[in-house]
């Protein structure tokens, strides 16, 4: 399934695609409720031709289970995991704004007000720490790494608020598959040097990131890059990359050795923490600029934005009063009669009441904890006294809290015999990545395995289209998609994917873990071509002029006379 032209998914309603990558597409959609509710938010929509890949769905729900536990002010919330026929997707609340790259794009990076821009930094590290000290429901640790911290993933809404977005790379311990991926995780301009020489990652990966994000910051530029990619990574690798200084010799002294210290080639060099990272750029801040206020990062995106956002409102507004979901009549008459409804009517409305208001009163807070295998939310309330029709909404609600909570605890019932196996796999690989973490031997935080050591890992490569062609190290696959296995070593390899009318696009990966690859490349722009000049007009600053008449007549019989 290449293309798929969505109204709704689940309950959601979708109003437009906001873009699509090698994975999925993502929708900004709305869901409907009684009373007039309508709540905006963003679905992500695995592509269809992935579903039925094993390996990639694991990695999946990996995404969610991980992302689902995320809450915080400076991360993106994920709201559940949904599924329609074929089609897996993950709901995420809506952010009204742009990323921090769209920003560059606009008033160039060398514009861009540093003090709102170590303000930005300063946020992103608050939601790294958060997601670095997360635990698992027990107290272990789940030594999360983002692995892509950089301005693509930094959103800013239009009210001055800072996300960081898309942990669906991110590394956790207990993961049952997205640590097992040779796949090169992050973008190169922004990874950290362990991760292009196959060593262990930990948190301070992510810092090597925002380091980098503050050497742009101070230079007003990108960071050196040329179009030999390994040319770029042995410079990242070996350290060979210009210090801040160098390259701005006025900047603040400060501010030059935070920087450098981020961007340290030894780990242990580096800031131990995102946070210790975040209170040297405060120390600087309130020393230098005082308080930065969000309205100040508001206005940045309000007076270069304007245009896009009022036309996304009114998009959304258009979408929002030409659908109308009314409640079920089965609830209607129930309530109407004072009696309860019928199992059958709470179960098909509990999908409509679940994330409803009634009187104002928000009645599906989702969990950040759970992950919900389908497209009904687990709604809780405090409903407030009302009187008339906001009673009989109410009892509505009520009922269909109880029977949502009722299959959740037949669900969890189900699957209790299945906990002590996942748990123990969860703690086994949680002690493993704490091990790396430390730097401790393998052997000493995880339990020895009786199973032979593997010697080759499994490729799974996919491109789009299908008539793309994919060279690894310059030799040409075979097939499209590839399948095949590699000898397991600490190695990186170089995958190359091009198609006619379509952008290059290359990726580094590393073969001492399975490999699975899923690639759109995007349309190429095409080339503008000039007009014919006509007689009279000009090209390049030269006249045409109209070709003279011959001097004499042609003799069509011997016409070279």
């Amino acid at each position: 399934m290449t293309s798929v032209d969505l109204k709704t998914l689940g309950r959601y309603q979708i109003i437009t695609e906001l873009g699509q990558g090698g994975m999925a597409r993502v929708y900004l959609a709305v869901a409907r409720g009684p009373g007039g509710f309508n709540k905006l938010l963003v679905i992500k929509q695995i592509r269809g031709e992935l579903v039925g890949d094993e390996e990639f769905m694991t990695m999946f729900m990996d995404e969610a289970r991980l992302a689902a536990r995320l809450n915080h002010p400076n991360v993106v919330q994920t709201y559940e995991v949904g599924e329609q026929g074929a089609l897996r997707y993950l709901t995420m609340e809506f952010l009204d704004g742009q990323p921090l790259n769209e920003l560059f794009k606009r008033i160039g990076r060398e514009q861009m007000p540093l003090a709102e821009h170590l303000w930005i930094l300063k946020l992103v590290l608050a939601g790294l720490h958060y997601a670095h000290e997360l635990t698992d429901f027990d107290g272990t640790p789940l030594n999360v790494v983002h692995r892509d911290v950089s301005p693509q993933n930094v959103f800013l809404t239009y009210d001055g608020q800072v996300k960081l977005v898309d942990f669906g790379i991110a590394k956790a311990a207990g993961a049952a598959n997205v640590t097992k991926k040779g796949v090169f995780k992050g973008k190169l301009s922004y990874t950290a040097p362990e991760q292009l020489t196959c060593d262990g990652v930990d948190r301070r990966a992510d810092i090597f990131s925002v380091g980098v994000m503050l050497w742009e910051a101070l230079a007003g530029r990108r960071m050196p890059k040329s179009d030999d990619v390994a040319g770029n990574i042995f410079a990242r690798a070996h350290g060979e990359e210009p210090s801040i200084r160098e390259v701005n010799p006025e900047v603040a002294p400060e501010l030059a050795a935070i920087c450098d210290r981020a961007m340290s080639l030894a780990p242990e060099e580096r800031f131990g923490t995102a946070l210790e990272l975040q209170q040297a750029l405060e120390q600087y801040l309130e020393s230098t600029h005082g308080t930065i206020h969000p309205r100040q990062v508001a206005a940045l995106l309000t007076t270069n934005f304007g245009t896009e956002r009022s036309e996304t409102r009114l998009l959304i507004d258009t979408v929002i009063k030409t659908v109308d979901i009314p409640v079920p009549s089965g609830l209607k008459e129930a309530a109407a009669r004072g009696g309860p409804p019928s199992a059958e009517t709470v179960k098909g409305a509990s999908a409509a009441v679940a994330g409803s208001t009634v009187g104002g009163v928000e009645l599906s807070a989702m969990a950040p904890e759970s992950v919900i295998p389908d497209s009904s939310a687990e709604p809780t309330a405090v409903m407030p006294r009302r009187s008339g029709r906001g009673r009989i909404v109410g009892m509505i609600a009520l009922l269909a809290v109880a029977a949502v909570a009722l299959l959740l605890v037949l669900s969890r019932s189900q699957t209790e015999s299945t906990e002590p196996q996942t748990q123990a796999a969860v703690t086994t690989a949680s002690a493993a990545a704490a091990g790396a973490a430390t730097g401790q031997p393998e052997s000493a935080t995880s339990t020895p395995s009786s199973a032979a050591v593997k010697t080759t890992v499994k490729v799974s490569i996919t491109a789009l289209p299908s008539s793309a062609t994919m060279t690894l190290n310059g030799k040409k696959l075979g097939s499209n998609p590839f399948r095949s296995e590699l000898p397991k070593e600490k190695a990186a390899h170089i995958l190359r994917v091009s198609a006619k009318g379509y952008k290059t696009e290359e990726r580094l990966l590393k073969a001492d873990e399975d490999i699975v690859v899923a690639i759109e490349l995007k349309p190429a722009k095409p080339t503008s071509r000039k007009r014919p000049d006509v007689a009279g007009s000009t090209s390049g600053g030269l006249k045409r002029v109209r070709p003279r008449k011959p001097d004499h007549t042609i003799d069509p019989k011997n016409p070279y006379e």
